[in-house]
């Protein structure tokens, strides 16, 4: 009885930090165009930032990783990094200039970055541990929070300025840090201290390799769309509150397949449902590039409830699959570094260059071009894998 109790207080203690940490998401990220817009910075300016954005994660997901299996352990790192988001926000309110403002995003993201894939991976290790527990119905309570934050304070920017979301990001981010905090889980303490070389030998895992590319070449499309969306829903008629609309739709639509999705990975497999997720993006890409008004877009992006929850779930499991234990830390930072780094800081360079070259509408038809691409790749694994029954290092 004590032990059920210890069960359903650690799961709820799980749920309400997802639902913290992407309420604290939900003020950032959709809205992050709609501040540099209201700075007046260019197109170009706009790809810049992003593309900064990218790259610090690139450079510190890693090394976050890579010292929180060395040197801390996920929950000291967490918890360092919720601190730190909570005050370095605030720079984004006094910054005006192209150069405050890449400042204040480098201070952020060099924080920020390592919350989502460390947190997985301290997560997916609670849930391994307690078989009744499930990563998806854990996960799910995020979209919920996004959704509605994201819906909220569409209109709260609307009546009071951008500016608000920053406090209410900070005000959500200490509420992520003390739910964290009161989590009771033991980390495997028998696990060794990872090496440079165990880094380099999953690195030499084509199964691994391949998969951070095609991740990678899909994390271009996601960069661009997650970027410039708002663009798209001004150019067919759209607001700001119109933009928290889209994001709530999104997160929304996304609950049946968190709710489900663990149990459909199992039954059918971690990369065939991913390249499902891959090939439904490349339509729904398309699909956009063709809208003609906000509510046809606002429609489109309904697609998200089946392709972000299949796509973040496969990848999470696959990674835990392939990735030694004492380096899940590591392995979770490596995929969110090459694979959703590097293509979301490719994607912003793309982005910003080709609405200022054409428009936003060839922008998602060349997003949709690196969705078949990243399609392809996923497919030359699965193609290896069939012909493979053993799975040799390259």
């Amino acid at each position: 009885m004590i032990k059920i109790r210890l069960e359903l207080q650690l799961k709820t203690r799980l749920e309400l930090f997802y639902f913290m940490v992407y309420s604290s998401m939900a003020c950032y990220y959709p809205f992050l165009a709609v501040y540099l817009m209201n700075r007046r910075l260019t197109y170009v300016q706009i790809g810049i930032i992003f593309a900064v954005q990218s790259l610090v994660g690139i450079i510190a997901q890693p090394l976050w990783g890579y010292i929180t299996d060395k040197y801390l352990s996920k929950k000291k790192a967490v918890i360092i990094n919720l601190l730190a988001c909570s005050l370095v926000i605030f720079l984004f309110i006094p910054a005006n200039s192209f150069l405050a403002i890449a400042a204040a995003v480098v201070a952020l993201v060099a924080f920020q970055c390592a919350i989502t894939p460390i947190s997985d991976s301290y997560c997916y290790e609670i849930v391994e541990k307690n078989p009744k527990m499930q990563f998806g119905k854990i996960r799910l309570l995020g979209s919920v929070s996004f959704a509605l934050v994201a819906l909220i304070l569409g209109k709260a920017i609307d009546y009071w300025g951008i500016n608000i979301s920053f406090w209410v990001y900070s005000f959500f981010m200490l509420c992520t840090l003390y739910f964290f905090f009161g989590i009771k889980h033991n980390e495997g303490s028998t696990v060794g201290r990872p090496g440079f070389g165990d880094l380099v030998s999953v690195m030499k895992n084509y199964r691994f390799t391949l998969f951070v590319v095609s991740v990678m070449l899909l994390s271009i499309m996601q960069g661009a769309h997650g970027g410039y969306i708002p663009m798209l829903i001004e150019k067919t008629g759209g607001s700001v509150s119109t933009i928290g609309i889209v994001w709530f739709a999104q997160a929304m639509s996304e609950l049946p397949i968190f709710f489900l999705g663990n149990r459909i990975i199992k039954r059918f497999g971690e990369l065939n449902i991913y390249l499902l997720a891959v090939a439904l993006y490349a339509v729904r890409m398309f699909l956009s590039s063709i809208s003609g008004d906000y509510v046809t877009v606002i429609a489109v992006q309904l697609m998200q409830g089946i392709t972000y929850p299949f796509y973040i779930l496969s990848v999470i499991q696959y990674v835990n699959k392939e990735v030694p234990d004492k380096i899940k830390a590591s392995g979770m930072s490596i995929m969110s570094s090459l694979g959703f780094g590097l293509g979301g800081f490719i994607g912003s360079i793309m982005g910003g260059s080709i609405i200022e070259g054409y428009d936003v509408f060839v922008l998602y038809k060349a997003i949709t071009i690196v969705c078949i691409a990243a399609f392809g790749v996923g497919m030359l694994l699965k193609i290896k894998d069939s012909k493979n029954k053993t799975f040799p290092s390259l």
